[in-house]
């Protein structure tokens, strides 16, 4: 039996509809794909901040001096935004490129007498791991150890003088020395090959120690300078003078953000920061602001363009076909008991014969509503494509489906034949009971 045209016509203003809410949705996504993209970078932004000693408040602007002009286009402003956010996102964290400014913030007297003499000339220090010892003495050479087993590992050479300090980096990849003879080196672990040599004291070398990202490598010497080096170029990041004795010790805070340095009977602290990264924050936060700003200005615009297109294209062909469905000639409601359904057959095919399922519901609105049909009786079929979550309701919709054949077909004129692979019959259990009244109006089993 042919499909009936008002199905066909039905079927045509689903596509309409379709085709306007996929445009819709795509837009939709578009939005949400940037909006996570700027959630995503400021997560990140606030963690690097938050280390930092950046207050929690700082991403707290107000949306009031953002002014939407009658003629802007919110999607734009929105696509704006967010390059100005994710721009300054990565003018924060670039930031971390760059070298701390550092500033002396507080000076005291320590100990009552200053350290006498030179200090011993063996050092110690144990790698990250514990596994690895070094050691550097008179004879200008270092030694790597197994902790472990005491096993030597490595002889390192290369210092014209006496070595005096030693420490690991971090990652216990590197080993930095600092001798007499006024350089500090640098050694590969590994291989126990020598790396780079930093040159700029002009008195021995008596303290070392490495920044915790092992991005920095600070050297102590009696020429009474504190200097602070590039691990990975050897470039003099800075010189700290200034200090009345020779500097015996340096040491960096675990976060990298303190160096401390022992000379004679004083210490002094140094204090690590980035003087732009508040008025970068700031304007990060300003930035993200105006994109959570247009981001919804850019959905209502949306959402009004979608009721719009929906107006437009649809709702007047919705209005056509509801004009033309309610013209159709009804059947006429007769008792079952009637004895016209004694004679009662398939109608024929030029008869308009439709099942009504429910409402197809398009959107807010009872004009975005219109009656859901199939043909019936005849061999045409209903899928039904639900996610995996909308299960239950699906189930519950083929029962709705088989109610409504229930009620619009005449007794002893249905037969039902169930088949749920999925449920096991438990979707269907109730209609089971329908044999307790008429043996044929279901098959014997669910299959």
């Amino acid at each position: 039996m042919p499909e009936p045209e008002i199905i066909q016509q039905q079927r045509k203003l689903l596509r309409t509809f379709s085709g306007i809410d996929t445009q819709y949705t795509q837009a939709e996504a578009e939005i949400d794909a940037q909006w996570q993209q700027v959630e995503q970078a400021m997560a990140q932004a606030k963690e690097f901040l938050k280390r930092e000693g950046i207050e929690e408040g700082w991403g707290q602007t107000n949306a009031a001096h953002i002014s939407a002009t009658p003629n802007a286009d919110p999607y734009y402003e929105f696509t704006q935004a967010v390059k100005r956010t994710l721009q300054a996102v990565a003018e924060v964290h670039n930031l971390q490129d760059l070298p701390y400014t550092w500033k002396a913030i507080r000076t005291w007297e320590a100990h009552k007498a200053a350290f006498l003499g030179l200090p011993k000339y063996t050092s110690l220090a144990f790698s990250p791991r514990g596994n690895l010892l070094g050691s550097c003495g008179p004879d200008k050479k270092v030694k790597l150890w197994d902790a472990v087993t005491g096993r030597l590992l490595h002889t390192l050479k290369g210092h014209k003088a006496l070595v005096r300090c030693v420490a690991f980096s971090p990652d216990g990849r590197l080993l930095a020395l600092g001798s007499d003879d006024k350089t500090v080196k640098l050694w590969d672990v590994a291989s126990g090959i020598e790396v780079r040599t930093f040159e700029g004291h002009k008195g021995w070398v008596v303290s070392v120690d490495f920044s915790p990202d092992g991005r920095y490598l600070a050297s102590g010497s009696l020429d009474k300078t504190l200097k602070l080096w590039d691990v990975a170029s050897g470039r003099e990041v800075r010189t700290f003078e200034g200090h009345k004795y020779a500097v015996y010790s340096v040491a960096f805070s675990p976060d990298g953000r303190l160096l401390a340095v022992r000379h004679g009977v004083m210490i002094s602290l140094y204090e690590g920061s980035w003087p732009e990264l508040k008025q970068r924050a700031m304007a990060l936060a300003q930035t993200a602001t105006e994109a959570n700003f247009w981001s919804s200005k850019a959905r209502e615009h949306l959402a009004a363009d979608h009721r719009l297109a929906l107006q437009a294209q649809a709702v007047t062909q919705m209005q056509a076909w509801k004009e033309r469905f309610s013209h159709l000639t009804q059947p006429e409601c007769l008792p079952w008991t009637d004895e016209s359904w004694l004679n009662w057959n398939l109608p024929s095919q030029t008869a308009v014969n439709l099942l009504r399922l429910g409402e197809f519901w398009m959107g807010d609105g009872d004009d975005l509503t219109f009656p859901a049909l199939i043909p019936f009786p005849g061999e045409h079929s209903l899928l039904l494509k639900i996610p995996q979550e909308g299960r239950k309701h699906t189930a519950r919709g083929v029962q709705y489906l088989l109610l409504r054949l229930l009620a619009a077909v005449p007794p002893a004129k249905l037969r039902f034949t169930f088949i749920d692979p999925v449920g096991l019959g438990q979707n269907v259990a109730p209609f089971m009971h329908l044999t307790d009244y008429d043996s044929q109006l279901v098959n014997s089993r669910a299959w």
